[in-house]
Parts: structure tokens; C-alpha cells; sequence
């Protein structure tokens, strides 16, 4: 576009040359430095060519703004002009706002009561799990204990079958006055009276584990635990009073054995075989003062009813028979 050539006072400069976009810019004072580009000047950034202007202006001298091709400066912009397009970026020196939040005593109530309600869903959920493992491990410890005493009851009716073959024998001797009044059958019967000595040893390895664990706290009931405790008691003395029949049997064996040389219990089915045992007092005191060493009346049946009451207790309280635990 051609210059034009500005008509006015003839005092004042002429005025800038229109931008080569075709914009127009208003008339003012040229910048003190003749000869630099304004384009270097348009492309710096906005902050710095304020504070560039602001510093070449002396006090009472209107700045002179560069050329602006959207249309003037930012002091000259025309009413209704929005700045430069498409930036939203504010104007340097400018405060940001931050946005405000008006709390009331509610809104920190309700922070305050959402996160009492997170602490105590957490302790309830600890609390729960906790609870649960405990019965966990109170009930295989339980089905431990059930499967030893079924065990140590095997074991006990074993025994109690060697016992009462012993009993019965020293009590059909004490039936007869006379050795030959016995039938021989009965005497071929119980030609083992002194052979076998009885042993009773019950497991313990699950009631150690009971004992030894938080399981007693648990549980809680003090009565269903004395009951598993005392029968696990009456099994250890019935063990003491084996190991002391099985002692004096085998003393009246070593004493028979000392003084009769070469003697066999093996065929001691004959009349000539139990005169020579009774011939001998340990033997014969043995054989007549130990039927009644474990009780009279129905000893051995009264224990194994003993185990099998402990037994049952402990199913119906935790259901071992219906989940398929006791067979």
C-alpha cells in the first residue's frame, strides 16, 4: 500500500507507515531509536516489550507502543477488542484467583464422620477376620484331639481284652481248692496267663497342641475343657496301673525263671506245668491277689464309656459327624 503523506501541524513528525497487512495504527510519536525493526520488537514476548517500553519512557513522556498488526496497542485498543486471538493466558502481573470454599461446621462434621466410619469398618473387619481364623484353628485342633482319642480308645479296648483274659483265669483258680479239679480244657484255656505282659501308652501329641495354643481361651466353656482334660488324665493313670500289673508279672517271671532252670511257659497247659508255677510264692501270690488290681465291677467298661462321652461331646458341639469328620 503506497504512503500517504499526512496533512496537519507542520511541527509535529510525520506518522508511521501503514503495516504491510493492511491494518491501520494509531498516530503517535516514533520510538527513540531510529532504524531497528519493529518486527524483532512485535516477536518478543508481551511481558518483555512492556517492560522494555516502560523503561526506555522517561517520567512525564507518553509511551510509544510498537506496531501491532492485530489493530493497536494494548493502552490504544478500541472499545470492544478482546486482545490477542486465541490466548487465554492472563496479562503478566496479573494475581490468579484460586477458587474459594465456604465450609460450614456440617461439612466438617460429615469429613469428620466419614472417616470415623472408615476407622471403625477396618477395626470391624480386622476384628472379624481374627474371630474367624480362631475358630479355624479351634476346630482342627479339635478334630486333632477327637482322632487321637478314638486312637488311644483302639488301644485301650486292646488292652482291656489281655486284662480281662488275665482276671478271669486267676478267677476260675480261685473257684477251686485243688489243682485236679480244674478241667484240663480250661487250664489248655489260660496256658498264656503269664506270658503276656500288658502295655498301655495313649497319644498326647494333640493335647500338647491344645494346651500349648490360644485353643483353651477360645473356647471359652471351662467345664466341656475339664471334661477333655480328665479324661485325658484317667487314660495317663490307667497307664501308671498297667505299667505296675505288667511290673509285678514280670517279677513273679524273673523269680519263676531263677529258680527253676530250663523252665518254659510256652507248654504250660498241663497239670504238671501249673504245679510248678504255683509251687512258686511270687507266682502264686500273682496269680491270687491280682484279680481284683484294677477294680472290681465293670472297670474297663467303665473307661472306654469314659473316651467315647468325651468323643461325642466334642462332635456335637463343633458337628464333626455331620460334616463327615467322625465315621
Amino acid at each position: 500500500m503506497p504512503n500517504e503523506k499526512i496533512t496537519g501541524n507542520p511541527a509535529e513528525k510525520p506518522a508511521e507507515k501503514v503495516s504491510e497487512n493492511g491494518a491501520g495504527k494509531p498516530a503517535g510519536r516514533r520510538d527513540g531509536r531510529r532504524g531497528r525493526p519493529q518486527d524483532g520488537q512485535q516477536n518478543r514476548p508481551q511481558g518483555e516489550r512492556e517492560g522494555g517500553q516502560s523503561a526506555r519512557s522517561p517520567r512525564g513522556r507518553r509511551n510509544v507502543q510498537p506496531d501491532n498488526p492485530q489493530g493497536g496497542s494494548q493502552s490504544g485498543r478500541p472499545a470492544g477488542s478482546s486482545g490477542r486471538s486465541g490466548s487465554s493466558r492472563p496479562v503478566a502481573g496479573t494475581a490468579v484467583g484460586k477458587p474459594a470454599f465456604n465450609w460450614t461446621w456440617r461439612d466438617y462434621a460429615l469429613q469428620l464422620s466419614v472417616v470415623i466410619i472408615g476407622i471403625v469398618v477396618t477395626f470391624a473387619g480386622s476384628g472379624l477376620i481374627s474371630r474367624w481364623a480362631s475358630q479355624r484353628q479351634v476346630r482342627t485342633v479339635m478334630q486333632l484331639v477327637v482322632s487321637e482319642l478314638e486312637q488311644n480308645r483302639e488301644m485301650l479296648r486292646d488292652v482291656y481284652s489281655n486284662l480281662d483274659y488275665d482276671r478271669r483265669g486267676m478267677l476260675m483258680f480261685m473257684e477251686y481248692d485243688e489243682l485236679e479239679d480244674i478241667p484240663a480244657d480250661s487250664l489248655a484255656h489260660y496256658s498264656l496267663l503269664l506270658s503276656y505282659l500288658p502295655s498301655y501308652r495313649p497319644q498326647q501329641e494333640a493335647l500338647e497342641v491344645l494346651k500349648s495354643s490360644d485353643i483353651v481361651s477360645a473356647v471359652g466353656d471351662k467345664q466341656f475343657l475339664a471334661d477333655i482334660f480328665g479324661c485325658y488324665n484317667r487314660l495317663n493313670d490307667f497307664r501308671e496301673n498297667v505299667a505296675m500289673y505288667s511290673g509285678r508279672k514280670q517279677d513273679a517271671q524273673n523269680h519263676l525263671f531263677v529258680n527253676t532252670p530250663g523252665f518254659s511257659l510256652a507248654p504250660m497247659g498241663t497239670y504238671g506245668s501249673w504245679k510248678i508255677i504255683f509251687e512258686d510264692p511270687l507266682c502264686a501270690a500273682f496269680i491270687g491277689t491280682s484279680a481284683y488290681f484294677f477294680g472290681g465291677g465293670d472297670y474297663f467298661g467303665h473307661m472306654i464309656r469314659a473316651v467315647d462321652d468325651v468323643i461325642a461331646s466334642i462332635n456335637k458341639k463343633y458337628r464333626f459327624e455331620r460334616q463327615g469328620v467322625q465315621k
